[in-house]
């Protein structure tokens, strides 16, 4: 099972302008699609990083949002409808995320791959992403998601009523400075005094993260987690994640504990680290990804 491609972190339904990331969508044809998007030198959640480097995470984002772009405006999905994500993953270039002293201009280029129907609407599609800042390609990405009315996520899923304590039982993060953070309600992270492996703490009322409808953890939050999974095993500081490939095989659940453990894997090369991160609840593989990490220091 997927995760939720929406509820989005940043969208106009939810935040003011200044947060859209998103700000033309025009088709090339059928399948190919340009999108304009910018990086904006301020986030609730995704931060420049040192103040020097836009937050590799907010790629993620911009292909995330970019898909249900080309998902609402190409394909006529209603709204209302969700998107059930299985995979998402991006490329960047460290050159390329380098902050100015305006909100960056980001040209996205959508090529629909892929493409099911059901009948005449838009069933599931792999979504590839090319990203540039004018003219220079700075990234590529991709997110595979299948589309259900609200009535299919339903059946498919089930819907839990929300919890009327926004956090209840939410443990105690790890220091924020250790995965990149200064406000502990934004650590996702709790020790569980074990090497290499912590609780997942997903507050629901989280006013970025998290819509307070939502009945499971957002594909955004888990991706959050795991990058702060593996700035903890790397060890090595402040980190770009430069290279991210995740994917999501069940819902997570706010109501029951979940295990994030990540580990070092091979040799660092380049003066990146790679590290694999895993999510389980119930005892069962519910996501996964493989992070190459940049250490880098500030000016």
């Amino acid at each position: 099972m997927a995760v939720l491609l929406e509820p989005p972190v940043v969208t106009a339904q939810h935040d003011a302008p200044a947060g859209e990331l998103i700000t033309h969508c025009q088709a090339e044809d059928d399948r190919t699609y340009e999108l304009s998007a910018r990086w904006p030198r301020e986030h609730g959640l995704f931060g420049p990083v040192l103040e020097r480097w836009h937050n590799p995470l907010l790629a993620a984002e911009i292909i995330r949002q970019s898909a249900l772009a080309v998902a609402h405006t190409g394909f006529a999905v209603p709204q209302g409808h969700r998107f059930l994500m299985w995979n998402l993953k991006y490329t960047l270039s460290p050159v390329g995320l380098r902050v100015g002293p305006a909100p960056t201009g980001l040209t996205v280029r959508i090529v629909c791959r892929d493409v099911k129907r059901a009948g005449a609407e838009l069933s599931s599609m792999r979504a590839t992403a090319d990203l540039y800042r004018g003219t220079a390609l700075i990234g590529r990405g991709e997110t595979t998601f299948t589309c259900v009315s609200p009535q299919e996520y339903e059946r498919l899923c089930g819907v839990n009523e929300p919890a009327t304590d926004p956090a209840p039982g939410l443990p105690a993060p790890v220091s924020p400075p250790l995965v990149g953070r200064t406000d502990p309600a934004d650590v996702l992270l709790a020790p569980t005094g074990t090497a290499g492996a912590w609780q997942l703490r997903v507050d629901r009322a989280h006013p970025v993260l998290c819509d307070p409808a939502a009945d499971s953890v957002p594909g955004m939050a888990l991706m959050e987690a795991m990058r702060q999974g593996a700035q903890l095993a790397a060890g090595c500081g402040t980190v770009l994640s430069l290279d991210f490939a995740s994917e999501f095989t069940r819902y997570v659940r706010f109501d029951r504990p979940a295990l994030v453990t990540a580990e070092v894997i091979g040799s660092s090369h380049g003066g990146g680290v790679p590290v694999h991160v895993a999510v389980e609840q119930d005892g069962e593989l519910a996501a996964f990804g493989t992070l190459q990490l940049q250490p880098v220091r500030s000016a």
